[in-house]
């Protein structure tokens, strides 16, 4: 009768004795792959019930404004606002309201709030 050996997985022991050296596996099977760090794409429909709005004039963002205050106590006030805070980010550098709104500094670590911008003697 052969020997026959019996064990559980705890315990299971794997011959390593073997002709062949050990040769680790390579980290990807796809040799010399790099992790590239790129945006993500823009989705075909863009998101929000608006579309994007990225580069809108401010017209048309206002207009959204007011469509969607409509019945809200102070709409005009915001709209206002809003418009206060656009007509600041119409002069800053860049192509998209985003990178306009970088380029103010408003997101900056320890930087002023927008309320900054509130007409002298009115509460913001």
């Amino acid at each position: 009768m052969a020997d026959l050996q019996t064990f559980t997985a705890r315990n299971r022991r794997v011959d390593h004795s073997c002709d062949e050296p050990f040769v680790p596996a390579p980290a990807t099977r796809f040799a010399g792959a790099e992790l590239k760090a790129a945006p993500a794409p823009l989705p075909s429909t863009p998101p929000g019930p608006f579309g994007d709005l990225s580069r809108a004039p401010v017209d048309e963002i206002l207009r959204i404004v007011e469509r969607v205050t409509k019945g809200q106590p102070n709409p005009g006030r915001r709209r206002r606002a809003v418009q206060r805070v656009f007509s600041v980010l119409e002069e800053m550098a860049g192509d998209t309201w985003q990178e306009r709104w970088l380029a103010s500094g408003f997101d900056d670590e320890g930087a002023e709030s927008v309320r900054v911008l509130a007409r002298e003697g009115r509460p913001p």
